[in-house]
């Protein structure tokens, strides 16, 4: 029963924080012009579009997988 409880506290604890949250997004968005809007728009995309175009290369198979020929922490003399 204690466990319920304090599921139920921390429900409602969680919605009025995302309840506040969701009032001072809308109150920012209303400070700023619509270009700033859709420019802030736009870069997050790209930025989102960069972070899996690198991410997909580091897991392909042709980005890191070859064998060095010799150790990269030797000294040549």
């Amino acid at each position: 029963m204690r466990t319920t409880a304090i599921q139920i506290v921390a429900a409602l604890i969680f919605i009025a924080v995302m309840f506040g949250i969701h009032r001072a997004a809308a109150w920012s968005t209303t400070l700023m012009s619509p270009d700033f809007l859709s420019g802030t728009l736009f870069g997050a995309i790209l930025m989102a579009v960069f972070g899996l175009v690198a991410y997909r290369l580091e897991k392909s198979a042709a980005f890191g997988r070859g064998q060095k020929q010799r150790p990269s922490d030797t000294i040549d003399l």
